[in-house]
């Protein structure tokens, strides 16, 4: 049941980044009235919204490993690499159309569904007769993948602000400003 809530909690957070980036006026004014307006800019909700994937990513690949049942992880990595581009593709104004970081949503979604429903079916006699027995932990051998990972997320993650910050066109006078939408103008 942890797991559930997990994987529901980090699905919650994309979504919620997803629809900043979008545009949503709705979040958008929530986030303003609780004092987060600030991160209403689409160099920090990029790698928001790439790390609430992630986050779903791995909690997913966690518990389908746990299920022995691959598949759902598969199509919401598919799903989560495609919402991530076509994030990317929009919030730069390479491609201002928001259809792919609504169909990679959706497949991400799906394969988390798909792996609830996979949870909820009874072990097949193949995971629950034969365990494994449980190793026991190596500290720093989990401390040195920790860190790694750590470093490598900070990397992708100031990589990813800063090709927003380089790719987005930049406001020439007489602009509006338009949140999580760099093509329109006024």
């Amino acid at each position: 049941m942890k797991d559930f809530f997990r994987q529901f909690g980090s699905l919650l957070g994309t979504g919620v980044a997803a629809a900043c980036c979008l545009g949503l006026p709705v979040v958008l004014s929530t986030l303003g009235a609780v004092g987060l307006g600030f991160i209403v800019h689409d160099a920090y909700l990029l790698p928001l919204f790439v790390g609430f994937v992630a986050l779903s990513l791995w909690t997913l690949y966690r518990s389908a490993r746990k299920h022995a049942r691959m598949a759902p992880f598969g199509l919401a990595l598919l799903g989560g690499l495609a919402g991530s581009a076509g994030m990317w593709l929009l919030v730069t104004g390479t491609y201002p159309h928001s259809w792919p970081v609504y169909a990679g949503l959706a497949l991400l979604i799906y394969g988390s569904v798909w792996d609830l429903i996979n949870g909820c079916r009874r072990p097949s006699c193949e995971t629950a007769c034969a365990p494994d027995p449980p190793k026991a932990p190596d500290a720093g051998r989990r401390a040195m993948s920790g860190a790694a990972i750590s470093v490598a997320a900070a990397a992708a993650f100031y990589g990813l602000y800063k090709s927003v910050e380089v790719m987005t066109p930049k406001a020439e006078i007489g602009d509006i400003a338009c949140w999580g939408i760099n093509s329109c103008k006024g």
